[in-house]
């Protein structure tokens, strides 16, 4: 019988791209199952930057129907930040102040539970599209 240093191998790698424990708003910290628990971070996380948005007034002038990706990084203290905005040039020209809007939303949620990988809070980075329609 020999030691099977294949699999205690693979035990020591670890995996920076995959996280153990998924960043969290502190009333989803209760939730066990780990699907309700992120789902409930996402849809919070939606739901804050969309009623933010929605307490603004837009001025365009032609319809607009088309998409913003916003990447976000929450630390490993739990601290969210813009890292950037993708918009097309129709938006950009049409809502010059979209960026600061995003970037003030950002700035007012609330404090995370950070990530986790191997029981250490680490940095995690999300994309969120957002759908601007305006008529």
């Amino acid at each position: 019988m020999g030691l099977d240093l294949k699999s205690e191998m693979l035990d020591t790698v670890i995996d920076y791209n995959k996280v153990d424990v998924l960043p969290s708003f502190s009333f989803c910290d209760s939730i066990m199952n780990v699907e309700k628990k992120n789902r409930c971070f996402k849809n919070n996380l939606y739901k804050h930057l969309s009623s933010f948005m929605l307490s603004h007034t837009f001025e365009i002038s032609k319809e607009m129907d088309e998409m913003v990706h916003v990447k976000l990084m929450i630390d490993n203290k739990g601290k969210a930040k813009l890292i950037g905005i993708k918009s097309s040039s129709i938006v950009r020209e049409q809502l010059p102040m979209l960026d600061s809007i995003i970037n003030e939303s950002i700035q007012t949620l609330p404090k995370f539970s950070p990530a986790q990988k191997r029981g250490i809070p680490v940095p995690t980075v999300y994309e969120i599209p957002i759908v601007i329609k305006l008529e």
